[in-house]
C-alpha cells in the first residue's frame, strides 16, 4: 500500500506570502500580471502564441490556462477569449502556484497545492481575518468584490479558514498585514468606531 502524501498547505502559504512581500502592495486586489518575480516567468495569450508559433489553437481546447516549462524560463498562456477577468486572474495565479511549488507533474496533489497557493496569494488569510475582526462580518460576496475573485473561490477560502483548528500569525504575516493596512482601513472605516486606536488593530 502506497504512502498517502498530504498537500503542503503550510508551505503553499509561506511561499505565497513571500511572493507578496516582494511586491509593492497597491490595494486588496492582486493583479497577477503585475507581479514581479525572481524567476523568469512570462505570460501570453493563446491567440498570440499560436500566431507566433504556428501551433493550432485546438491544442488548448477547453483550457483556461496552460504552462510551458523550460529549463531557464516558464511561459504561462491564458485564454484571452474568456471575458471573465476574475477567472483569468485566478487561472494564471494557479499556474504561478505550480511554478513556486516546483511541481513536475499534473497530479491531483499538485493541482490541490496550486489552487491553495492561488487562494493564499489572492486572499491572504491574515488580511481576511483582520477585515472580519474590524468589520464584524465578511461574506463570500464581499470577499469576491474586494479581492476580485469568484464567489465560489471566495466561499472555498472562507470555508478553509473556518475549518482551521489553529492559526499562528507569523512575523511574515505581520509584515504583510502592515503593507495592507491602508487598504484594510479604507474599507473598514465604515464599520470601525471612530474612538478605536488604529495602532492597536494590527498588533
Amino acid at each position: 500500500m502506497g504512502i498517502l502524501v498530504k498537500p503542503r498547505f503550510d508551505e503553499c502559504e509561506k511561499r505565497a506570502t513571500a511572493l507578496l512581500l516582494s511586491q509593492r502592495i497597491r490595494g486588496l486586489e492582486i493583479n497577477v500580471f503585475c507581479l514581479k518575480h525572481t524567476k523568469r516567468i512570462y505570460c501570453d495569450r493563446f491567440g498570440q502564441y499560436c500566431k507566433k508559433t504556428g501551433i493550432s489553437r485546438e491544442l488548448f481546447n477547453n483550457k483556461e490556462s496552460y504552462m510551458i516549462a523550460h529549463r531557464e524560463w516558464t511561459l504561462i498562456l491564458f485564454n484571452e477569449l474568456c471575458h471573465n477577468t476574475k477567472r483569468i486572474n485566478w487561472s494564471v495565479a494557479h499556474e504561478i502556484g505550480h511554478i513556486y511549488m516546483e511541481h513536475t507533474d499534473d497530479s491531483e496533489l499538485s493541482e490541490i497545492e496550486a489552487h491553495y497557493f492561488a487562494a493564499c496569494l489572492l486572499m491572504p488569510e491574515c488580511v481576511l481575518r483582520t477585515i472580519h475582526r474590524l468589520a464584524g462580518e465578511l461574506t463570500s460576496q464581499q470577499v469576491a468584490s474586494l479581492f476580485h475573485v469568484s464567489i465560489e473561490a471566495a466561499q472555498r477560502r472562507i470555508n478553509a479558514i473556518q475549518h482551521k483548528i489553529t492559526w499562528l500569525n507569523r512575523e511574515e504575516e505581520s509584515i504583510l498585514l502592515y503593507r495592507y493596512e491602508p487598504y484594510i482601513l479604507n474599507y473598514c472605516n465604515q464599520f470601525i468606531n471612530s474612538d478605536m486606536e488604529y495602532e492597536s488593530v494590527f498588533l
